[in-house]
């Protein structure tokens, strides 16, 4: 349909070829704008309304990594939009690209209460693990009763572990 432009749809899947809901999916038009969305619940995503030329693509998602249009898997830092292969736009066509996301490495952080912390028997502590910006990822309850706690799945990145107790300031 011309009236809708060139629409560009997609998938994106695991390496076990099951849809990725809210996968974030990204686009450079050749005319320097940017489009993007997250995927529905079944790992699918459409762009409307695009003037015929070239798109590049990007797709990731938590606890994957993030890859390119022409499957280049992204490290530490992506050199997008310039790496990714065109996709082209072309009138009275659909363009279509999907992805395949591998897993993303994962770790596990285990916090243990020290003797020294734990003045209040009854004290519940709440254990924050946040990104550099102050965005919290997860939380967890530790106290002397259970004075251990494991996250896990945890993306590899830097973060900030704050512990606070209902009496003290966090530190």
């Amino acid at each position: 349909n011309l009236d809708r432009g060139v629409p560009i749809v997609g998938t994106v899947r695991n390496t076990l070829g099951q849809p990725i809901a809210g996968a974030l999916v990204q686009a450079r038009l050749e005319n320097g704008s940017s489009l993007s969305m997250n995927t529905d619940a079944f790992g699918r995503y459409r762009f409307d309304g695009n003037n015929p030329g070239t798109a590049r693509l990007i797709a990731g998602a938590p606890l994957h990594r993030t890859v390119m249009y022409n499957n280049i898997t992204c490290t530490s830092s992506c050199n997008f939009p310039d790496a990714a292969t065109p996709l082209p736009l072309i009138v009275g066509s659909t363009a279509v690209a999907d992805f395949t996301l591998p897993e993303a490495p994962s770790l596990t952080v285990v916090a243990s209460l020290s003797n020294d912390l734990i003045t209040n028997l009854f004290t519940t502590f709440r254990l924050s693990l946040m990104r550099p910006n102050g965005s919290v990822v997860t939380e967890a309850s530790i106290s002397s009763f259970s004075p251990n706690v494991t996250l896990t799945n945890v993306a590899p990145g830097d973060y900030i572990l704050r512990l606070q107790s209902p009496n003290t300031v966090p530190r």
